[in-house]
């Protein structure tokens, strides 16, 4: 799970540096596409907020998984700790 969130950092950063590349490369080349501009820092916006979310959603699936193997441990546990008082009583 923690290569998948290295791996959206990765991906964020190349896409983050690329849409930076463009706004240069726009800058540059035609100063009047103001709206190009606008509509690559928006596209570079919704895309770290899609990380942000994805990244928020992993976590906490990550939590409830950690919760459901916390049950499952206390469980045996439980049956364990009844094992061995049967065996004593015997």
């Amino acid at each position: 799970m923690k290569n998948l969130k290295l791996f959206g950092f990765v991906i964020a950063i190349v896409f983050v540096a690329v849409v930076f590349a463009l706004l240069n490369y726009v800058h540059e080349n035609f100063p009047r596409l103001e709206i190009a501009l606008f509509f690559l820092v928006a596209l570079q916006l919704g895309a770290l907020v899609a990380v942000v979310i994805v990244v928020f959603l992993d976590h906490r699936r990550d939590k409830e998984e950690k919760e459901k193997q916390l049950m499952k441990e206390a469980e045996y546990k439980k049956n364990n700790k009844e094992m061995l008082e049967k065996l004593k009583d015997k």
